[in-house]
C-alpha cells in the first residue's frame, strides 16, 4: 500500500546515505565510524523487513535512535566540524510521519535530538575560541527556534488537518442524507430505495408497496401548497411508526398497510382551522424469486390504479 511504499522509500534512502559515508569513512581513515557505519548498513538492511511486515512504530523508534546513535559516534570520533550534528536537526521534519496512537510522541523525539544536538554543541565548545564561543551560542539559539517553528508549523498543519478531515465527513454526511433522503419527509428517496431492493437477495421474498394520496392536487390548489407540505409530513411520520417492515409475507404485509390506510382515514388533519380529510390508496405485489426490477415496480403500480379507478382508500393485493 501506499504507506508501506513510502516508509520503504524512507529506508532505501538512509542504506543510500550510509553506504556513501563508507566510502567516505574509509577515504578519511575514520576507523571507528567506518566500522560503525557497517553496523548501520546492516541495520536499515533489517529496517526493509520491519517495514515489510507492517511494524511501522518499531522502525520509527529504532530509526530516531539509530540516528542519534550516528550522529554521537561521527562527532566525537570525527569532530563537530564535520556537520554532522546537523542530522539530529534533519529528524525534526519527521514529526510528519506519526505511526503512533498519540501524537506527542513524534515532538518528544524531535525535542530530545534537539536536546542531544546542544549537548553535542556543548561538549565541542574546547575546541572554539572566546569570540567563537559566542557564535556558537546564537547558533544554538538560532536552531533550537528554526526546530521548534518546523515543530509549530507541524502542529498547525496536523490541527488544520484534523479540522479539515472532520469537515469533509460533516460534509459527506449532508450529501449522503441530501442523495440519499426526502427533505421535506425525512423518508428515504427513490435513489436509495431502488439501490436497497435491487441488491436484496435472489431468493428472498420481497414485498413492493406503491402509495399515493388521493386527490392531493385538490389539497394543494384549495389550502395551497404549504398545508401540501404539512399534510406529507405528517403523512411520512404515520408511516415510520407504522412500517419499515423486514422478513414478513404479502399477507402479513397487506394487514399492516391496511392498518395504516385505516389510521390516515382517521386522523384529523388540521391545517389553519381548516379539517382536511385525507386518504391513501395503496398497491402491493411481492417477489417470490429473481431481480426487483422496473416490471415489478410498474405491477404494482397498475395494482395501486386499479384501487384509484374503484372508488380510493383501498389496499390493493396480487
Amino acid at each position: 500500500d501506499n504507506v508501506k511504499s513510502v516508509y520503504t522509500q524512507i529506508i532505501v534512502l538512509c542504506e543510500i546515505f550510509h553506504i556513501s559515508f563508507l566510502f567516505i569513512f574509509k577515504h578519511f581513515s575514520m576507523q571507528i565510524p567506518f566500522m560503525y557505519n557497517i553496523g548501520s548498513v546492516i541495520f536499515y538492511i533489517l529496517m526493509l523487513f520491519v517495514v515489510l511486515k507492517g511494524y511501522y512504530r518499531v522502525c520509527i523508534v529504532l530509526v530516531h535512535l539509530e540516528v542519534s546513535a550516528f550522529v554521537t559516534v561521527t562527532v566525537l570520533n570525527g569532530g563537530y566540524s564535520s556537520d554532522f550534528a546537523l542530522y539530529l536537526i534533519s529528524m525534526a521534519t519527521f514529526v510528519y510521519f506519526n505511526p503512533f496512537k498519540h501524537r506527542s510522541v513524534t515532538y518528544i523525539f524531535s525535542i530530545c535530538e534537539v536536546m542531544l544536538y546542544i549537548g553535542l554543541t556543548l561538549h565541542c565548545r574546547h575546541v572554539y575560541s572566546e569570540a567563537e564561543v559566542q557564535i556558537v551560542s546564537v547558533t544554538i539559539y538560532n536552531t533550537v527556534l528554526a526546530v521548534g517553528i518546523i515543530l509549530i508549523g507541524a502542529y498547525i498543519s496536523d490541527v488544520s488537518a484534523t479540522v479539515t478531515h472532520r469537515k469533509l465527513v460533516d460534509e459527506n454526511k449532508t450529501l449522503n442524507n441530501l442523495a440519499n433522503y426526502d427533505q421535506l419527509t425525512g423518508l428515504q428517496s427513490r435513489r436509495m430505495f431502488m439501490e436497497r431492493i435491487k441488491d436484496s437477495e435472489d431468493n428472498k421474498s420481497v414485498v413492493i408497496c406503491i402509495g399515493d394520496i388521493d386527490d392531493f392536487k385538490k389539497i394543494n390548489d384549495i389550502y395551497g401548497h404549504l398545508c401540501g407540505d404539512y399534510v406529507l409530513q405528517n403523512i411520512s411520520e404515520i408511516m415510520r411508526k407504522s412500517l419499515g417492515l423486514e422478513n414478513v409475507d404479502i399477507d402479513s404485509a397487506f394487514v399492516k398497510v391496511e392498518n395504516l390506510r385505516k389510521t390516515i382515514e382517521n386522523k384529523k388533519f388540521v391545517y389553519e382551522n381548516n379539517n382536511i380529510s385525507v386518504t391513501m390508496t395503496f398497491g402491493i405485489i411481492e417477489r417470490d424469486s429473481g431481480k426487483v426490477d422496473d416490471v415489478l415496480l410498474k405491477s404494482a403500480d397498475k395494482l395501486l390504479y386499479r384501487g384509484k379507478i374503484n372508488g380510493k382508500n383501498v389496499v390493493v393485493k396480487a
